[in-house]
């Protein structure tokens, strides 16, 4: 089994790492490993990139964030200005629109337990807000819904409503 370090913005997104993408990506072999960044100094997240480079893969998520960012391509700018150009672009995964919208991308409707979710076709413009909305309007909190997801996450359904979550797994070779 190889290793993928997998930076990540926030607390949440480790959660979402290790209950649903772990699952996801240990079926073909790679144990990833979170490593937030948003609450880690850029010189350490620069070590963890240089040590992670030099014996195991690794990419950093990050949400696009639009309404500041036109673009992936300036994003990933953005993200690599902040790390003195210790990360290159084929190492950054852009969320679009944010972490939650890979969330609400798999979640099956039929399955009784998430009746009560209404999910656009597409969630590429699903930003946190509208996560926290549509979650507000169920029986779940994030935390009962990372466990649930951690079970009966659907893949075929987030790769059909989500093309960052799809590229995602295609840049792994797990579709």
């Amino acid at each position: 089994m190889r290793n993928l370090f997998v930076f990540v913005e926030g607390k949440e997104d480790i959660v979402f790492v290790k209950t649903v993408l772990h699952n996801i990506f240990q079926k073909h072999s790679i144990n990833l490993i979170p490593i937030p960044y948003q609450t880690t100094r850029n010189h350490e997240v620069k070590k963890h990139i240089r040590a992670s480079r030099a014996n195991h893969d690794y990419v950093l998520l990050s949400d696009l964030d639009s309404h500041t960012y036109p673009c992936i391509t300036s994003r990933k700018d953005q993200r690599i200005n902040e790390l003195d150009g210790e990360i290159t672009p084929d190492k950054i995964i852009i969320v679009v629109e944010e972490l939650e919208s890979w969330c609400l991308a798999g979640i099956d409707t039929s399955i009784e337990e998430y009746a009560d979710f209404v999910i656009p076709e597409n969630t590429d413009d699903v930003t946190k807000e509208d996560f926290d909305e549509i979650l507000s309007k169920t029986a779940f909190n994030k935390n009962k819904l990372f466990n649930y997801l951690s079970l009966n996450f659907s893949v075929d359904l987030a790769i059909e409503r989500n093309k960052s979550f799809k590229y995602f797994l295609e840049k792994y070779g797990i579709i």
